[in-house]
């Protein structure tokens, strides 16, 4: 199967290519991205709960076999943030590095 473009990002000693959300996935995270909308400094264990569920959102559309606890093993405090705001970026919710401020959904 050919991998959805994306932003490559390295968990777990592996490269992996995660594509953007869905709008399904968009619509039915809004709980979540609503919990990391107000987001700043150290983040509480439920806006972590939320970046995992966002970022397994993406990744499953090119990993499918991967669970909920398979994507919180390979994130870290290294690469969290990282992956975090690759999704956002690839998804267009957040401006990607050098890119003009563009609407925020």
């Amino acid at each position: 199967m050919a991998l959805l473009d994306g932003v490559k990002v390295s968990m777990g000693g592996r490269e992996f290519i995660v594509p953007s959300l869905t709008l399904k996935s968009l619509k039915s995270l809004s709980s979540k991205l609503e919990v990391l909308s107000s987001m700043g400094g150290i983040p509480t264990s439920d806006q972590i709960d939320a970046m995992v569920v966002v970022i397994h959102s993406a990744m499953v559309r090119n990993y499918p076999e991967l669970s909920l606890a398979d994507v919180e093993e390979l994130l870290d405090l290294s690469n969290l943030q990282t992956t975090f705001l690759s999704v956002m970026a690839a998804s267009g919710l957040q401006k990607k590095s050098g890119e003009a401020e563009s609407p925020q959904i």
